[in-house]
């Protein structure tokens, strides 16, 4: 027992004995664990400022409509913190972006369905929180893609309407 105890000593006396602790890495599995339960969600309509609403239809297609009673504008808004933020349709598709730029749904709960919520203004932008690319309806309420951040233009800015049920 007095070897361990004296090998022990003359390891810290050689080591330092008030060495600093390396500072914790967060691995991806623990920001995953993070973005699992959202700790804010709310029901909301996003219309464009170039006046119409986005919607999801039933098969996974973006598209948009100017007609506010549709069901398929309805999207669940979910934090995970101050603007980081996830889109979907209650029930069904995730709104996300790939790292090609290309705004597309998915059934699954991915990476690239993060996005940061910036106000500008009034408005507000959505950029994808892994690829940069922002969330773009052209005038014929389709969805441009590879669109780099940009948040001055008409394009990418949004108001977020709330609905109360």
């Amino acid at each position: 027992m007095k070897d361990i105890c004296q090998t022990l000593i003359t390891f810290l006396l050689m080591f330092g004995l008030h060495a600093k602790p390396r500072p914790k890495r967060v691995t991806h599995n623990a920001i995953d664990m993070r973005l699992k339960l959202p700790s804010f969600s709310q029901k909301v309509r996003l219309f464009s400022r170039q006046g119409f609403f986005i919607t999801i239809d039933q098969s996974g297609n973006i598209g948009g409509t100017r007609n506010k009673g549709d069901r398929n504008n309805v999207f669940l808004m979910e934090s995970f913190s101050f603007n980081l933020k996830r889109i979907r349709k209650p029930d069904s598709y995730f709104l996300s972006i790939n790292k090609n730029g290309i705004i597309e749904t998915t059934l699954r709960a991915r990476k690239e369905c993060l996005f940061l919520e910036r106000l500008t203004g009034n408005f507000v932008t959505y950029e994808n929180m892994l690829s940069q690319y922002m969330i773009v309806m052209t005038t014929k309420q389709k969805p441009l893609h590879g669109t780099p951040n940009n948040f001055n233009t008409k394009e990418t800015q949004f108001v977020v309407m709330r609905i109360t049920e």
